[in-house]
């Protein structure tokens, strides 16, 4: 079963305001999905759900929630459904911990079902940060009210790790893929950390690393997964479908997801 998912950046609809521009965008995606559906899959293939993936603001949430309402009018949208049956896709978009803390002024938005991505929750930007990815501690504190959110929705965890680069104490990118020899030969480990200092200039990811940058390697253990699934299953009062989120296709093993299967 494949759900396609249409990652729009927020920055999309602080410049897509008027309803011509706005029905341009709804009908955009909806053609993009058909073309990319006729392309991959057997053009009579029918798909159950659409989801979108955007990080609305309270400036954007107006013109986002139009442009979700709009899109599900789209022909093409419905069409990539099962028509013979006349069941339209169901509509689905992502939902961030704060969105569910403040609802009533983020506002709830006009689909079926969310998925809640609970992760990226620290603060990238800070070089002090211990764990980006995943902190429990934090995300138990926008959990109060998730009983109590209106629609549907499932549950993301992270299953990815990556490498934080900081120079002079900046963020200057994240590095997705790092191998221990890598870190070994061109970084010096500081004790009692997860951080690391480059003792020569290199280049790893496409990215040029000077000596005395700063590497923060952040991982999600199957431990720190099934504590952070607990916690939100507790505040949710009931199980939940969960998704598992990769960046990278090494997570795709079976075995790997097997064993993550254990701690859910």
């Amino acid at each position: 079963r494949v759900i396609p998912v249409v990652y729009i950046t927020n920055e999309v609809f602080t410049h897509t305001k008027d309803s011509v521009a706005m029905h341009e965008l709804s009908a955009n995606v909806a053609w993009k999905i058909a073309r990319l559906r006729d392309a991959h899959f057997s053009k009579d293939y029918q798909f159950d759900e659409i989801q979108i993936d955007c990080d609305w603001t309270l400036s954007t949430r107006d013109a986002y929630f139009d442009f979700l309402e709009r899109l599900q009018k789209q022909e093409q949208f419905k069409n990539v459904g099962n028509i013979s049956e006349g069941k339209v896709p169901l509509l689905s978009a992502t939902l961030r911990l704060h969105q569910v803390k403040f609802m009533e002024r983020t506002g709830i938005p006009p689909v079926d079902a969310v998925t809640l991505m609970a992760y990226n929750v620290g603060d990238l930007g800070d070089s002090n940060e211990t764990n980006s990815i995943i902190n429990n501690d934090i995300t138990a504190k926008y959990l109060e009210r998730l009983s109590d959110y209106p629609l549907p929705y499932t549950l993301a965890l992270p299953i990815y790790d990556w490498a934080v680069l900081y120079r002079d104490g900046k963020l200057k990118r994240i590095i997705s893929t790092i191998t221990d020899e890598e870190l070994a030969v061109n970084f010096e480990a500081v004790e009692n950390s997860s951080r690391y200092i480059a003792v020569k200039d290199t280049y790893i990811d496409r990215t040029f690393i000077f000596k005395g940058d700063m590497l923060r390697v952040e991982k999600v253990t199957h431990k720190d997964l099934g504590a952070l699934c607990e916690l939100i299953e507790d505040a949710a009062g009931k199980k939940l479908d969960v998704i598992l989120y990769h960046i990278n296709s090494k997570n795709l093993n079976p075995a790997i997801v097997d064993e993550i299967k254990t701690v859910l």
